[in-house]
């Protein structure tokens, strides 16, 4: 596949989790969403909704990572690029094994541990960084933190936490996936 296509299938699958991910907090009002992770969509009516969102987010990051192991990146970027890997790996567990199983529970580790680790090590390598994408390289692993500490301190917001992890891991693959699509690898490359 070429460096192109590549982007646009990882930028296209992010929009799609978006859109997926707001089409099924509309078809089930009945989640709070104070209180909810979002994983708790994929049980009940209308549960492959949140399915398709961790599906396309796998997608996402699995073309970001067979992408930029094509771009020239520092050691961290290396790393961060096969961490996007295994968080497509936890996030198609998750895709596969709903809130309750013990397996989603797995996923849920994956894909939380290496994400955002995986896209600040990215994030920092690719050059030029622009202020936007060194922000969103950050927002992830800070949105983590807060989730872990609703769960222990303010249980009751949990589902917020969540919700702003989600939207960080989204607009930073939106955010690389289109830059590496309008940009030359050349211009990218460390």
């Amino acid at each position: 596949m070429n460096r192109r296509l590549l982007a646009t299938v990882a930028f296209v699958t992010a929009a799609a989790s978006l859109l997926l991910l707001v089409v099924a907090h509309i078809a089930r009002p009945d989640i709070p969403v104070l209180t909810s992770v979002v994983s708790q969509y994929a049980v009940g009516p209308y549960g492959w909704l949140q399915t398709l969102v961790f599906a396309t987010l796998a997608v996402s990051c699995l073309a970001l990572f067979v992408l930029l192991l094509r771009v020239r990146l520092s050691v961290g970027g290396r790393i961060g690029t096969w961490l996007l890997l295994a968080a497509s790996i936890g996030l198609a567990l998750a895709a596969v094994f709903a809130l309750g199983d013990p397996m989603h529970e797995v996923a849920s580790m994956i894909g939380n541990l290496s994400l955002p680790f995986g896209i600040l090590l990215v994030g920092i390598a690719l050059k030029p960084r622009s202020q936007g994408q060194l922000v969103l390289s950050h927002l992830p692993w800070i949105g983590v933190v807060l989730m872990m500490s609703t769960l222990f301190l303010l249980p009751g917001v949990v589902g917020l936490a969540n919700r702003f992890v989600v939207l960080a891991y989204v607009a930073w693959l939106l955010l690389v996936s289109w830059r590496l699509r309008t940009t030359s690898v050349e211009d990218t490359a460390r």
